[in-house]
């Protein structure tokens, strides 16, 4: 089992480019944390990303499974997001057990 490992987004540049600064492939174990986020975009991206909104206590608020290009979504309760490769989180039934784990190894939290 290979961990996953988050890029943090943490400036307003950073959390505005998101997945277009740091491409997140299919089949890898990268992410990318956007804290403090509860709204993300994909437009300009030609790919679909994996999306888990998160609240201060880690759990998921909701989560958008192959979240296409050309869309928005904004969760009233979230305070992180966490971009992921598409299909990660069907591949990794223990996706959330992982994004904690990559989380809390983070200073970002």
């Amino acid at each position: 089992m290979t961990d996953l490992s988050l890029r943090i987004a943490a400036t307003f540049m950073d959390r505005l480019y998101g997945a277009h600064r740091w491409p997140l492939r299919v089949g890898s174990n990268r992410g990318l944390l956007l804290r403090p986020c509860s709204a993300v975009h994909t437009f300009f991206l030609p790919y679909a990303l994996d999306v888990v909104f998160l609240d201060d206590a880690l759990n998921e608020v909701h989560r958008i499974d192959a979240m296409p290009p050309r869309r928005m979504a904004w969760r009233r309760f979230a305070t992180a997001v966490v971009e992921l490769p598409e299909g990660y989180c069907d591949d990794q039934p223990d996706y959330l057990r992982r994004i904690r784990a990559a989380v809390q190894s983070t200073s970002a939290w």
